[in-house]
């Protein structure tokens, strides 16, 4: 499960599996975030299964692509890059 939170919404959001937006590439996992309420703000995504979080701030309607790996902390990537 994919849990997902904004500090700027009322409450936190839970994207679950089947309708989320999530790539499995050999050992990591792909995670594309887009800001829809044209306001940006900070963000929390975790995957409980390898208890990793990444926090950040998205800029007005931006896209962030996230790369979250067993042995190592999450990091923004470009596309091109997987």
């Amino acid at each position: 499960m994919l849990a997902a939170s904004s500090r700027s919404a009322a409450k936190d959001h839970v994207v679950e599996r089947a309708d989320s937006f999530l790539t499995v590439k050999g050992e990591g996992v792909i995670v594309r975030l887009y800001e829809t309420d044209g306001k940006g703000g900070e963000v929390e995504v975790g995957l409980k299964c390898w208890k990793k979080t990444w926090k950040g701030n998205l800029k007005k309607h931006e896209i962030v692509t996230l790369r979250f790996d067993k042995g190592a902390e999450p990091r923004v990537v470009n596309a091109l890059e997987m």
